[in-house]
């Protein structure tokens, strides 16, 4: 059957439409994918912030606030569902307080506080860790969440982590699926001295 010419041009038209609508479609379901990928072509592979650099993964890109910098994994839809990937966020930031060997009793309420606060959000105290960020000494507390008030878990598959570490001026955090902890662990462990105190992109 062979369909009159006039009918064509429509025909053509109407491909071209449902291609560009699907094509904007992938496009926008991996676009944190994409992000990430325009973020190392034009920054590469490190980021600075308080006094050190460290090394950026290619899944993550980075974005800046006040005080530091995050950086975040937000798996795209192909990443979701062909590589079960889970969303991770990371938080470096200089601390507003160095402590010293005099305020051990604070340093515990803090602790406490902390514990006291994620665990009335549905989160379990796991375990506490201590970690060297170049010559800085950071106490970690690690927090495993099941279901975590406030948050949507529908990029998390299973358990989510919660990881504060803060020490010497400097605070860094991890919140993301409980198998990317050791993410963060990694990056941390690739920091380098430098001189600048501020954030640069």
């Amino acid at each position: 059957m062979t369909l009159p010419k006039r009918i064509k041009p429509y025909l053509y038209a109407a491909g071209v439409l449902v291609s560009v609508v699907l094509l904007v479609d992938q496009i926008s379901a991996n676009w944190s994918d994409l992000r990430a990928l325009q973020w190392h072509l034009k920054h590469g592979f490190k980021a600075r912030c308080c006094g050190i650099e460290i090394e950026v993964p290619l899944k993550y890109y980075r974005d800046d606030y006040a005080w530091g910098f995050y950086l975040s994994s937000m798996p795209g839809r192909w990443r979701q569902q062909y590589f079960h990937a889970a969303l991770s966020m990371i938080t470096l930031a200089p601390s507003r307080r160095v402590e010293s060997s005099d305020d051990e009793s604070k340093t515990e309420q803090a602790k406490q506080k902390l514990i006291s606060f994620w665990e009335d959000r549905g989160c379990k105290h796991r375990a506490d860790r201590a970690i060297e960020v170049t010559s800085k000494r950071l106490e970690c507390y690690e927090f495993t969440c099941v279901n975590l008030a406030g948050f949507d878990h529908q990029n998390i598959l299973g358990p989510s982590s919660q990881v504060w570490c803060s020490g010497n001026g400097l605070f860094a955090s991890f919140f993301g699926g409980d198998k990317l902890r050791d993410d963060f662990y990694s990056i941390m462990k690739t920091a380098k001295p430098i001189s600048e105190q501020v954030a640069t992109p």
